[in-house]
């Protein structure tokens, strides 16, 4: 009989406790900022043993490990911006929704990375059974092989979406008290997400449609990250008791030639 795997990645020290560092984002931030780009491939590389042989995780998974693999994936999204170019050959896939059995498949037909290159069409999480297994194992493999495995951005990426159809649920009954902190964390990490892929200069890709506002690349290559969620609406009324609404948009995101919206319709299609 096998041994049954660690639900552990064992690359993490476990000098530093979880505790003192998980409700403290500078602790955390100080904490994975110190280690190197081999550690972090080595990380990773564990990570994706572990999940594939357990076939998924157990809710007893490393909160921290999970935290860690956010960071560093969100500042790789950072840093490859909102329109991500690859060469072909590239296998492009559509929806998984918490599928991790397809997803599996998926490789199993293609080939695990770093075999074939991937182009992910967003929405992995919320509908299935499996959003940790899914998104953990697409984000390990992002970690490991950043410019092969290309993760796009869908409307269930957004957290007015997947807190309500099944991720941030599954979340709750899986990470209990340290639910929310990993939620908040992947919710900043999908705010950077790429939203379109160009492949070999000539094949556009994206989850759901472009919005009217784009009229060539650099307008899709100068999208700014993580800012349209920043606009919110006030509801005035007056002495005389009328009704009006002010948009209230910060001050950086006025100077854009383009209205803020039309970044906000790129990555949030009609739900699918």
């Amino acid at each position: 009989m096998s041994k049954k795997p660690s639900s552990q990645v064992p690359e993490v020290s476990a000098a530093v406790s979880d505790n003192d560092v998980l409700m403290d984002e500078n602790k955390r931030k100080e904490m994975f900022e110190s280690k190197t780009d081999d550690s972090n491939k080595k990380f990773s590389e564990e990570f994706i043993k572990m999940l594939l042989s357990c076939k998924g995780i157990s809710k007893t998974v490393r909160t921290m490990d999970i935290l860690r693999l956010t960071y560093i994936c969100k500042k790789i999204f950072e840093s490859q911006g909102r329109l991500i170019e690859i060469d072909g050959p590239v296998r492009i896939c559509g929806d998984l929704h918490a599928q991790f059995p397809d997803l599996i498949r998926l490789f199993a037909q293609g080939g695990f990375p770093p075999a074939s290159n991937y182009m992910f069409l967003g929405d992995y999480v919320d509908r299935g059974a499996f959003n940790l297994e899914v998104l953990l194992l697409c984000l390990c493999y992002k970690a490991r092989y950043p410019n092969n495995f290309i993760m796009l951005r869908g409307n269930h990426e957004l957290a007015h979406t997947n807190e309500k159809y099944g991720f941030r649920e599954e979340l709750c009954t899986r990470k209990g008290e340290f639910a929310l902190t990993i939620y908040a964390e992947i919710t900043k990490m999908m705010d950077v997400m790429p939203i379109v892929g160009l492949i070999g200069g000539r094949i556009l890709c994206m989850h759901g449609g472009l919005s009217k506002g784009f009229k060539t690349l650099d307008d899709l290559r100068n999208l700014r990250c993580g800012t349209f969620t920043n606009s919110a609406a006030m509801c005035k009324v007056s002495a005389g008791l009328e009704i009006s609404f002010e948009v209230l948009i910060p001050e950086d995101i006025k100077i854009q030639e383009r209205k803020p919206a039309a970044e906000a319709t790129a990555a949030e299609p009609t739900e699918n």
